[in-house]
């Protein structure tokens, strides 16, 4: 593992003017640099046990700590390589570790990414809801406010209450059925 992290750190800085690095480092407010790294790591370790709390309902002994190597390994993945290919690392390349079968493991991450537009939306809503409205007409701001808030409500409610909203269709179903 170490030479083959070794082997892609060359190829990774082999490349770089030092001296160049060292200016722009000396130009860098270290306290800001060092928040933006904690608030990143701290973000990734929320998602992991966001995605650990999905996890555990089909495996009570799965740790947080085993979920943490192919959530990183996947973003890592997906960085590098086209399509998505993180994905199927993490929902089919970690079966043994995680003991969750890979379509439950997708299932999450579907309810990840829906979560991770939960969010977006909101901080639309909410940076739309800041922003000075002379810059914005109003129309397009009551658009936004109420399809997201829609959006935000109905993507909530697929995630917390997914079995009432199965009886939901299945009533709305049974209406649409002519005998």
């Amino acid at each position: 593992q170490f030479v083959l992290a070794a082997v892609f750190l060359y190829l990774a800085f082999r490349h770089v003017q030092w001296g160049e690095a060292r200016a722009v480092l000396t130009t860098t407010h270290i306290p800001v640099l060092a928040l933006g790294l904690v608030v990143l790591g701290v973000g990734f370790a929320a998602r992991i046990v966001r995605w650990w709390e999905v996890l555990r309902l089909f495996n009570d002994d799965l740790g947080r700590v085993r979920c943490a190597g192919p959530f990183l390994a996947s973003l890592a993945v997906n960085n590098v390589i086209p399509l998505r290919a993180g994905d199927a690392l993490r929902t089919f390349g970690f079966q043994e570790q995680l003991g969750v079968k890979p379509t439950r493991v997708l299932g999450s991450m579907v309810i990840e990414r829906l979560l991770d537009l939960l969010v977006l939306l909101l901080f639309v809503i909410a940076g739309l809801w800041i922003a000075p409205t002379k810059q914005v007409p109003r129309a397009l701001l009551l658009t936004i406010w109420g399809g997201g808030g829609l959006a935000a409500i109905a993507l909530l409610a697929l995630v917390l209450i997914p079995g009432r909203l199965k009886q939901l269709t299945d009533w709305i179903l049974r209406l649409s059925i002519i005998e």
